[in-house]
C-alpha cells in the first residue's frame, strides 16, 4: 500500500510542477527564468495551497473542480506522505491537528479503497489542467 500510496503522489506532483513550468514558460517567458528555478518552486506542488498560489500567477486553479470532501482527501494525503516517510508512519502534532481523530503517536494507515479515491482526485485535478493546457479540449469525466 505504501508504495501505491508514493507513486499517486509521486505522479501527481511531478505532473503538476511540469505543467506550471510549461505554462509559465509559455505565458510569461518573461518571468520563466526566474519563476521555474529548483529553488522558486521548491515542494510547493505537495499542498493544495501552495500549488494554487503557484497557479494563481497564471489565473488558474486547478483545485477548484474538487468538492470539499476532495479537497480535504488530497491534503490529507499530502500530510500521510509527509509522516510515512519522515516519521515512520507515527502521526505528529500537525496530523492529528489536520485529522482530528488521529491519536498523536498512532500508526498512520493506509487503506486501498482511500488510495484509490485519492488517485480519483488527483486525476480530477489533472484533468481540469488539460483544459489549460488544449482549452478547446473537454474534460475527461470522473471515473466512478
Amino acid at each position: 500500500m505504501g508504495n501505491a500510496h508514493e507513486d499517486v503522489l509521486t505522479a501527481f506532483e511531478t505532473t503538476l510542477k511540469t505543467v506550471y513550468r510549461y505554462l509559465i514558460r509559455e505565458r510569461l517567458p518573461e518571468r520563466a527564468e526566474t519563476l521555474c528555478r529548483k529553488k522558486a518552486i521548491g515542494n510547493a506542488f505537495q499542498s493544495v495551497a501552495r500549488g494554487r498560489e503557484k497557479f494563481a500567477l497564471l489565473r488558474i486553479n486547478p483545485f477548484e473542480v474538487l468538492s470539499d470532501q476532495e479537497r480535504v482527501r488530497v491534503t490529507l494525503n499530502f500530510e500521510k506522505r509527509h509522516v510515512i516517510g519522515h516519521n515512520l508512519g507515527i502521526a505528529d502534532e500537525h496530523y492529528v491537528a489536520l485529522t482530528q481523530k488521529d491519536q498523536l503517536g498512532a500508526t498512520v494507515q493506509l487503506i486501498g479503497k482511500e488510495i484509490g479515491g485519492f488517485a480519483d482526485s488527483c486525476l480530477t485535478v489533472i484533468n481540469q489542467l488539460e483544459v489549460a493546457l488544449l482549452p478547446e479540449s473537454e474534460p475527461e469525466p470522473p471515473r466512478m
